[in-house]
């Protein structure tokens, strides 16, 4: 109850590195090294929501199969991870929206959609002042 209350202070605040921490303790801690899968998912979704793809892609690995295979939020989460990877942003997007994502998860997924449409629209506003840059004659507009 206390490791709850803990995290979801953490969550409320959006302190997402302390709540990696805090879920990679838990992982340690546990028999064999084995979490539940709550713990697994709301690591997967932080270190998604921080753009940790390389943390992210070796947690899944290490996540059991039997785990992998019975909770579906699990393979929900690896889902937008691949897309994130690929750089399929409109892909990842729609997977955020289109799945049902259980109480623990939600208040992660949103702040996950909120930094990618930023991502994105930095990205063409970054590529707008590139080729404005380049049109234009007379140097910085």
């Amino acid at each position: 109850k206390e490791l709850a209350h803990k995290m979801e202070d953490l969550l409320k605040n959006k302190d997402f590195a302390r709540l990696a921490a805090l879920c990679e303790q838990k992982e340690l801690d546990a028999p064999n090294g084995i979490t539940s899968p709550d713990v697994y998912g709301t690591l997967l979704a932080v270190y998604l929501v921080q753009n940790e793809l390389n943390y992210a892609r070796f947690l899944w690995k290490r996540i059991p199969d039997q785990l992998k295979k019975s909770n579906g939020e699990l393979g929900s989460l690896w889902s937008v991870g691949q897309k994130l990877w690929k750089r399929d942003f409109p892909g990842a997007h729609s997977a955020l929206k289109q799945t049902a994502w259980p109480a623990h998860l939600g208040p992660i997924v949103e702040t996950m959609k909120e930094r990618l449409q930023l991502r994105v629209l930095t990205l063409v506003g970054q590529a707008y002042d590139a080729s404005a840059s380049s049109i234009w004659p007379f140097g910085s507009i």
